[in-house]
């Protein structure tokens, strides 16, 4: 008799996920002649990210797939607005370039050191620094961050693409509004980096005593 292996691919949060991904890709294609529309579905792809995990917990279907889709998805939306603002603007490219870096950079090897501990990426403990603890342990502090790194990127890009005085105007003020709390996200990267790398090097010298 046969049996039916069951599978967390279809969870409603992991298909809106696939929902953002398409977004993204359709973002991509129109960069160059549709601006707004590109701004417009970025924008709605990060949103969506709040509301996958909302979803998650209400139809209890969190997952590791899940988890790992929102975060890769999360790199990928920072990492192509970057990429659009070097070809706006080339002469600061190398920043934008490294902003991106540092953001995959450190969620990787966070999210590397705790799938070896089978835990959530978000897990904090009394050698977490007090800042990141804050930040993972603080929904509202943690969704404000996210939101305001992406807006103060999109903003700029919109600036720079878009040459409507209503949209200028919005992004001037998105733009200021956010980058204070855009700069602290960028912190807490670097803080992600440097803690993930000290937690890794010692859980493999202890692995290797334990063996």
């Amino acid at each position: 008799m046969g049996f039916r292996v069951r599978s967390t691919v279809w969870y409603v949060p992991n298909v809106i996920d696939y929902c953002r991904i398409g977004m993204l890709l359709v973002a991509i294609f129109q960069e160059s002649t549709r601006p707004l529309l590109t701004i417009i579905l970025i924008a709605c792809a990060s949103l969506m990210d709040g509301v996958d995990g909302k979803i998650a917990r209400a139809l209890h279907q969190e997952s590791t797939l899940g988890a790992t889709l929102d975060m890769s998805i999360d790199r990928c939306t920072g990492g192509i607005i970057c990429m659009l603002l070097t070809s706006v603007l080339p002469k600061y490219s190398q920043w934008f370039i490294t902003i991106m870096m540092v953001d995959i950079f450190s969620h990787w090897l966070r999210y590397s050191h705790y799938m070896r501990a089978c835990v959530s990426h978000k897990t904090v403990d009394a050698a977490t620094t007090r800042l990141l603890s804050f930040y993972y342990t603080t929904r509202w502090f943690l969704a404000l961050l996210c939101v305001c790194y992406e807006t103060a990127l999109l903003s700029l890009l919109a600036y720079m693409t878009i040459p409507n005085r209503v949209v200028v105007d919005l992004a001037i003020v998105a733009g200021l509004l956010s980058s204070p709390f855009a700069g602290l996200k960028m912190i807490i990267n670097v803080l992600q980096a440097v803690d993930a790398i000290h937690r890794l090097g010692v859980a493999e010298v202890e692995e290797g005593y334990a063996r």
